[in-house]
C-alpha cells in the first residue's frame, strides 16, 4: 500500500501555532482585511492585532514560509492594483549581517511577487542599502527607535541618477513609530524622486 505523504508529514512534522491560525484563512479573506491607515506619513495596510496578520508576518519574517508570502503579496497587490502610474518599489533592506543570520529580505520576498503581477511597477533591490546594522527596534522606545535608525540607510551612488523625478514606493512589513521607513525615505529623498510613498504591511 502507497503512503500517503501529506498526511505522513504533518503527523512527523505538526504545523505551529502561527501555521494553523493562518491556514484556516483563504488568500481571498486575508485581502479583505486590508484597510488602509495614515500612521506616521505612511499607509499601513493591515491591523497586526488581528491574529491572522501576526502570523502571517511572523511566519515570513522568521521561517521564509510560503503561503504567508502569496497572502501578505495578494494584500499588498490589491491596494496597488489601481496605482495608475509608472512606480519603483524598493523593499527596506537588512543589514548585511542581518541578512547572512536569516538568509532572506523577509519584506524584499513579498514585493517580488508583488511586482510579477503588477506591470505598471517595477522592483528595485540595489539602490537603496542599509550601511550599518542597526539594534533590532522591537528593544526600544520610541525615542531611541529614532536614533537606532538615524543615518543607517544610503543609496548605491551608481544607482542615484535612476531615481530622480521617479515615484518610488518604499515597503516595510510591520510599522510601529515610523523610524525605519522615515531613515530610508530621508536617504532617497535627496536623489530627486518625485514622490515618495511609505507603505506598511501591518500595523
Amino acid at each position: 500500500m502507497p503512503l500517503d505523504y501529506k498526511k505522513i508529514i504533518p503527523f512527523l512534522f505538526p504545523p505551529s501555532d502561527d501555521e494553523l491560525v493562518l491556514n484556516a484563512c483563504t488568500p481571498a479573506d486575508f485581502v479583505k482585511k486590508v484597510s488602509p491607515l495614515q500612521v506616521c506619513n505612511c499607509t499601513a495596510l493591515l491591523p497586526f492585532a488581528d491574529p491572522v496578520v501576526k502570523a502571517a508576518i511572523h511566519l515570513n519574517k522568521y521561517h521564509f514560509h510560503g503561503y504567508a508570502q502569496t497572502v501578505l503579496a495578494a494584500a499588498l497587490t490589491a491596494y496597488l492594483r489601481t496605482e495608475p502610474h509608472k512606480s519603483t518599489m524598493l523593499p527596506v533592506p537588512l543589514s548585511a549581517a542581518r541578512f547572512r543570520v536569516r538568509g532572506y529580505n523577509q519584506t524584499e520576498e513579498i514585493a517580488l511577487r508583488t511586482t510579477r503581477t503588477l506591470p505598471q511597477v517595477t522592483l528595485d533591490t540595489k539602490s537603496l542599502v542599509r550601511i550599518r546594522n542597526t539594534q533590532p527596534q522591537t528593544t526600544l522606545n520610541k525615542q531611541n527607535r529614532l536614533k537606532n535608525m538615524h543615518g543607517a540607510f544610503s543609496v548605491k551612488k551608481k544607482y542615484a541618477d535612476s531615481l530622480a523625478n521617479k515615484h518610488v514606493l518604499l515597503i516595510d512589513d510591520v510599522l510601529t513609530t515610523g523610524a525605519t521607513l522615515a531613515a530610508a525615505k530621508d536617504a532617497l529623498a535627496i536623489h530627486s524622486p518625485a514622490r515618495i510613498t511609505c507603505i506598511a504591511l501591518a500595523h
